[in-house]
């Protein structure tokens, strides 16, 4: 896999790799959750925040903010907190039914919570569940175009395959297109487009401990997406 700097920002990076006609690409990131429950955080980072640099608690909450999922609180790590990719720590928290990993998996399994987080997203929606663990998607995506701002949509229908390791340390959500005419017909102003294997990995690192030797009292979830592009297009 070789890094795309230019593609790359703080929060994520950008990988790819060629295989002969084909190109796979992977993007990586971390979410940062508190275990603390979200009152006694923001009280505790509201008073510390005080303390040392004599803002009000209204000015210090007013700077904290909820994950992207709404789930608890998190911040940008230090830059020491993971050092080469690795994991800095012996043990990462112990996953939960409720926990963070299996709270994201969640939302990302959930397809009417798509358009919530996914800015591209125009309509998510399940066109029908053959199992507890497969359906078949219908996805709409949006993009402008160069003509007057308009915006263009395309639309895919997916194979969509949803998975946990034994100890829900692990999470996978795979899928990947389907010519299915009858079940999910093209629809006039949609732009069918076909994508291969595609899905996200999610897994618990561990956090860094703390300067005085103790447990953190962060859970840190690695985010990745991997989708696999026809080169020629």
């Amino acid at each position: 896999w070789g890094l795309l700097e230019a593609a790359s920002t703080q929060a994520t990076k950008l990988y790819m790799r060629e295989d002969k006609d084909l190109i796979h690409v992977r993007a990586v990131s971390r979410l940062v959750f508190s275990t603390m429950p979200y009152a006694a955080a923001t009280v505790a980072t509201s008073a510390t925040a005080a303390e040392a640099a004599g803002a009000t608690v209204a000015e210090t909450e007013s700077k904290r903010s909820t994950s992207m999922f709404g789930f608890g609180m998190f911040r940008k790590r230090r830059p020491s907190a993971v050092k080469g990719g690795g994991v800095t720590s012996a043990v990462a928290a112990a996953p939960t039914e409720n926990g963070p990993l299996a709270r994201v998996f969640s939302v990302l399994c959930d397809n009417k919570q798509r358009t919530q987080w996914d800015v591209l997203c125009e309509r998510c929606e399940t066109v029908r569940t053959l199992d507890e663990h497969n359906d078949i998607t219908r996805l709409v995506f949006k993009k402008p175009t160069t003509v007057d701002g308009e915006v263009a949509l395309s639309d895919f229908a997916l194979l969509r395959s949803w998975r946990a390791n034994d100890d829900r340390s692990r999470f996978l959500i795979a899928n990947h297109s389907i010519r299915a005419p009858q079940i999910v017909p093209e629809v006039e102003g949609c732009v069918r487009g076909a994508v291969g294997s595609a899905g996200w990995v999610l897994e618990a690192v561990a956090a860094e401990e703390n300067d005085d030797g103790t447990p953190c009292d962060e859970v840190v979830v690695e985010l990745t997406y991997l989708v696999t592009l026809a080169a020629a297009g």
